[in-house]
C-alpha cells in the first residue's frame, strides 16, 4: 500500500519525558507537535519519577505513558514496559505506520515488538556521541569499545538510522553502523521571542543583580565535565587576570555540579559566576538567552545542540569549538565564533569578541538567520522521510503475506 495521501500515524517513542528537560524531550515534543499539524502522531514514553514531579501538561497530541522511574545518576528515565500491561495493550491497539525510536533502551525493545507485529518500520535517531557516557562509567578503553559496539548492533536493527548531521554519520560508520541505513535529519528551533522581552531581561536583572552589567555570559545544558564545563571556567580565569569585568551564567544542574563550583571557588571567581540550577520555566528561559552577551557553547560531546539555536533566536550568537559536530556547516566571525580546544584559545576568543563590536553585530544578525529552521519546516521533511521508509520496508518484504 503506497501512502502519498494517507494521513500517517507516526509512534514516537522515547525513555525520557518532562518534567525532565533536555535535548530529547524537547525534540520529540516540538516534531510530534508539529507533525500533528498534517498527520497523526503520538508519544510514547515513561512517567518515572515521583507522582509530585510528573508532568501535569497538556499536550497537542495523544501521550502514552508507561510505569517506570526516575535515573538519579543519568537524570534520566527507564520505562518498565513488562509491569504495564494497560499501556501495552493501548499502544498495540494503535493503527501504526511507522515507528520513530529517539532511545536505544526499553522503549525501542517494545517498538520491535510492535513492528514485528505490524510489520511496519522502525526509524532510529541517533542524538548523542554515546561513548562520551560510557567513558564516564566505564573508565577502561576496553569497556567502553565494548559498549559501544553492542549499542550500534542495536543501532542497526532499525530499518534507518536518523543521524543529526554529516559529522554524526561519520562517527556511526566508525564504530559499526550500517551506512546503508544512515540518513540525515538536523534538528530545528523555532522559540518566539515574546513582545514582553524586555521584561524578562529585567527578571534575570532582578533576580541576580544583573542591571548595568557588560559582558554577560551564558551556558545552558547538563553539567558534565565532558561537556567542557571547565574549559570554561579556566578560560574565564585567563579572562579576570586580564581584568575583563564579566559575569558568567550556568543553567542546568548534572553530576558534575559539585566538583565545578569547586573549581570556581579555586579560582577565585565566586563573585563572577552564578550558577541557577535547572531551569524549567521556558520564558525565564528565554529571558536568560536574552540577557546574555555571548553563548559560550565549547561541548565536543553535543551533536547538534538546539541551545545555540535558541540563543542565536535570542540574539546571543555561540563561541564554540573548531571542528566540533555542533559547529559542523558554520564559519568563524560569521555565523558564530569558532577556536581551539584550550581555555587560552577560548579565553581570547571571547576577548576579541568583546572588543569588536562592528563584527559582533553582524554575526549576532547573522546567526539568526543561519541557525533559525522552524519545527513545521523539519515535520514537513520528516513525513517525507517516513512515508521513503515505509516503501522501502515494504520493498523489502514484499514476500511477506502481510504488509502495510
Amino acid at each position: 500500500m503506497e501512502h502519498k495521501d494517507k494521513k500517517l500515524t507516526i509512534a514516537e517513542m522515547t525513555d525520557t519525558f518532562y518534567p525532565i528537560v533536555n535535548g530529547v524531550v524537547t525534540v520529540v515534543d516540538k516534531l510530534t507537535t508539529a507533525l500533528n499539524k498534517t498527520d497523526n502522531a503520538f508519544v510514547c514514553t515513561t512517567r518515572g519519577g515521583t507522582k509530585k514531579g510528573r508532568t501535569t501538561k497538556t499536550f497537542p497530541y495523544e501521550l502514552y505513558t508507561c510505569k517506570g522511574f526516575f535515573v538519579p545518576v543519568q537524570k534520566d528515565g527507564w520505562s518498565c514496559i513488562s509491569l504495564d500491561r494497560k499501556f501495552r495493550k493501548a499502544v498495540m491497539a494503535k493503527d501504526i505506520d511507522v515507528i520513530h525510536c529517539h532511545t536505544i533502551f526499553r522503549q525501542f525493545a517494545f517498538a520491535k515488538k510492535i513492528a514485528k507485529k505490524k510489520h511496519v518500520p522502525i526509524i532510529i535517531t541517533v542524538h548523542t556521541q554515546s561513548h562520551y557516557d560510557f567513558k564516564k562509567f566505564l573508565k577502561f578503553d576496553c569497556f567502553v569499545k565494548s559498549a559501544m559496539k553492542k549499542l550500534v548492533r542495536t543501532y542497526n536493527q532499525a530499518d534507518q538510522i536518523w543521524a543529526l548531521n554529516e559529522g554524526v554519520k561519520q562517527y556511526l560508520i566508525g564504530w559499526g553502523a550500517d551506512e546503508s541505513k544512515i540518513r540525515i535529519f538536523g534538528n530545528a528551533c523555532d522559540i518566539v521571542v515574546p513582545e514582553n522581552r524586555d521584561e524578562l531581561i529585567n527578571k534575570v536583572n532582578d533576580l541576580h543583580g544583573l542591571a548595568g552589567q557588560e559582558n554577560v555570559f551564558l551556558y545552558t545544558g547538563r553539567l558534565m565535565e565532558y561537556k567542557n564545563i571547565f574549559l570554561i571556567a579556566n578560560s574565564l580565569k585567563i579572562l579576570k587576570d586580564k581584568g575583563v569585568n564579566f559575569k558568567m551564567i550556568y543553567v542546568g544542574d548534572g553530576l558534575d555540579r559539585p566538583k565545578l563550583e569547586q573549581k570556581i571557588k579555586d579560582l577565585g571567581l565566586e563573585d563572577n559566576v552564578i550558577f541557577t540550577g535547572m531551569v524549567t520555566d521556558r520564558n525565564m528561559m528565554i529571558g536568560y538567552y536574552l540577557r546574555a552577551d555571548l553563548f559560550l557553547f565549547p561541548s565536543v560531546y553535543d551533536t547538534d545542540g538546539l541551545v545555540k539555536a535558541e540563543a542565536a533566536i535570542c540574539d546571543t550568537p555561540s563561541v564554540m569549538i573548531e571542528g566540533s559536530m555542533a559547529a559542523l556547516g558554520f564559519k568563524d566571525r560569521q555565523d558564530i565564533y569558532t577556536c581551539k580546544e584550550d581555555a587560552q584559545s577560548f579565553a581570547d576568543k571571547v576577548y576579541e569578541i568583546i572588543n569588536d563590536e562592528e563584527n559582533f553585530e553582524f554575526v549576532k544578525k547573522n546567526a539568526k538567520n543561519a541557525l533559525y529552521k522552524t519545527w513545521d519546516q523539519n515535520a514537513k521533511r520528516a513525513v517525507e522521510m517516513y512515508k521513503d521508509a515505509i516503501k522501502e520496508y515494504n520493498e523489502k518484504h514484499t514476500n511477506e503475506k502481510e504488509y502495510k
